[in-house]
């Protein structure tokens, strides 16, 4: 799924891979795809968080891309970058509709990256919502 977010003219969200719906206690896999515009020769950790409707975190994925193996330190510009981040569901999430949220922040300090949309405006928080995934009900036996 395409995106084309941006974080501080540094890096591109190219697009993303989710599931549309999971199961409470699974694992889910989001994979981000990213660009390198104008690197800085820093590191930056990416986060993926999953918030409910009160837009509550009910789980994340916060490190390093390519799980601290490729760190946006070493990246070139221009370079496709593919990134997975598995999130650990809780067991006793209920069934609803949860948003899945991206960006970057600098470690040492906390600061996120400044987020714009394709159109320039920035995003609440400097975190991108890319997409919505439904937890499902676990079935009864």
């Amino acid at each position: 799924h395409e995106n084309g977010a941006t974080f501080d003219g540094r890096f591109r969200l190219l697009g993303y891979d989710a599931p549309e719906s999971v199961l409470p206690g699974d694992l889910m896999t989001v994979t981000l795809h990213w660009t390198a515009d104008a690197p800085d020769g820093r590191d930056y950790t990416v986060f993926v968080h999953l918030l409910d409707a009160a837009g509550q975190l009910v789980a994340q994925s916060d490190g390093q891309p390519r799980a601290g193996t490729y760190p946006t330190s070493i990246w070139s510009g221009g370079e496709h970058i593919v990134d997975e981040h598995a999130l650990i569901l809780p067991a006793g999430l209920p069934p609803g509709d949860y948003s899945i949220r991206v960006g970057l922040y600098d470690a040492a300090s906390g600061a996120r990256l400044p987020a714009y949309d394709p159109a320039g405006n920035r995003y609440g928080d400097d975190a991108v919502d890319v997409t919505v995934v439904r937890i499902l009900a676990l079935p009864t036996e």
